[in-house]
């Protein structure tokens, strides 16, 4: 019996010394996965919080982009509140010129928009009350500078100053208010040149 027990002996042994192998691997198995699980765990919570600090930086520079816009916008708005009462109070002050220089100012216009053909200029009844002498003649060398000819309408049109040049049926609209309209872009930009040497 004794040679039985040496075997079972030696097999418990082997078996032994196979399971505390196999333990042996398995734990060092475990302890790798769990380092790796770990490093892994620990590059995905930096690669996080990369990822926040970066998110975070363009949402900061977002709002500031933002606000910058906002200021920019701001600004222009304050420009183009200035620009309005500049074109208007220069408007109002060409409407206020004494009719010497009124007049004279509006001779000038129509050397620029009378055309080579017969017509009427209009004006407000204020302005048909104060025509100064001589004028008419002044508008009729206008006229025909440009080829055509121009008599003024008895009837006072409905505006405020500047007047309308009538070509059969097709009317010209000179008033202050139009021409402002119409060349208020390029009226800006030269007050803006002047008032911030843009």
């Amino acid at each position: 019996m004794a040679g039985i027990d040496a075997i079972t002996s030696e097999i418990l042994q082997d078996a032994n010394k196979s399971a505390q192998e196999l333990l042996d691997a398995a734990r060092t198995d475990a302890e790798s996965t769990i380092a790796s699980a770990q490093a892994s765990a620990e590059k995905t919570a930096r690669d996080a919080e990369r990822r926040l600090e970066v998110e975070k930086a363009q949402h900061e520079q977002r709002l500031v982009s933002r606000q910058q816009m906002e200021d920019r916008q701001e600004k222009l708005a304050w420009r183009q509140g200035i620009i309005s009462v500049v074109l208007q109070k220069a408007q109002e002050e060409l409407a206020a010129l004494p009719a010497e220089q009124y007049f004279s100012m509006l001779v000038d216009l129509v050397k620029t928009h009378a055309e080579p053909n017969a017509g009427t200029i209009l004006f407000s009844a204020a302005d048909l009350a104060r025509l100064p002498k001589g004028f008419e003649a002044e508008l009729q060398k206008a006229a025909e500078a440009a080829g055509g000819s121009l008599k003024v309408g008895k009837e006072p049109a409905d505006i405020k100053d500047g007047f309308i040049l009538r070509y059969g049926g097709i009317d010209e609209n000179c008033t202050l208010d139009a021409l402002f309209a119409q060349y208020r872009d390029k009226m800006q930009d030269a007050v803006q040149k002047t008032l911030w040497q843009v």
